[in-house]
């Protein structure tokens, strides 16, 4: 009787894990994109150095920026638009 018990125990934390998984998993599969972009845009490390052209060199982080808000709103509309 105890096994059985345990056993339910065990079987509830692990759903609990798996759908804690999935939330994450799910998370990163929507949001990569914006993550990386985030790294790109905080980081010193550009396609075009702002030291060498600085009104040119913050555009590309602009262009960057510009880029995903349209992303996303592309995805917003979809989602909307599906429902």
């Amino acid at each position: 009787m105890s096994d059985n018990v345990e056993i339910q125990k065990l079987s509830e934390e692990e759903a609990k894990s798996t759908k804690n998984d999935t939330v994450f998993v799910r998370f990163m599969k929507e949001n990569w994109i914006s993550i990386l972009l985030m790294i790109y845009i905080l980081s010193p490390i550009d396609l075009i150095p702002e030291a060498i052209l600085p009104v040119i060199g913050q555009t590309d982080d602009f262009v960057v920026g510009l880029l995903e808000v349209m992303r996303r709103w592309y995805l917003f509309k979809k989602n909307k638009q599906s429902e």
